[in-house]
């Protein structure tokens, strides 16, 4: 028997970015392990919440326990959405805030890097 393959998030990632979708989910069967493989991303908190339940209303109109499903991330949860999501925007600030440091960019991005980052946090 071949060794599992997990679908990574970044396949997800990947295909909302290229696609400029919001929401994906992916449900995929695998035969040989009777496993159903399921990957969800959402852009926003709130898509990301929407995505992990439409990944739960997939895994059950397809006949799975989901009270045996191992979960890896769980974005139920506004919390957890938003710190995904802080965790996804933070190689960005980091990466304009050296850059205007060192003055190789103007304030502008900065700015726009500051007002993404104090909407998410400040989102209700």
């Amino acid at each position: 028997m071949r060794p599992y393959k997990s679908i990574p998030v970044e396949v997800a990632r990947q295909i909302a970015r290229e696609f400029d979708k919001q929401i994906v989910v992916i449900s995929a069967w695998n035969h040989e392990y009777a496993k159903l493989h399921s990957v969800t991303y959402g852009t926003e908190p709130s898509d990301k919440i929407a995505a992990a339940r439409a990944g739960d209303i997939c895994a059950k109109a397809l006949g799975m326990d989901l009270l045996k499903a191992e979960v890896t991330e769980d974005f139920r949860t506004i919390d957890a959405a938003v710190n995904a999501q802080l965790r996804d925007l933070a190689p960005g600030l980091i990466h304009i805030l050296r850059s205007y440091q060192f003055g190789n960019v103007s304030a502008e991005p900065a700015k726009e890097w500051a007002d993404r980052l104090e909407a998410l946090i400040t989102a209700k």
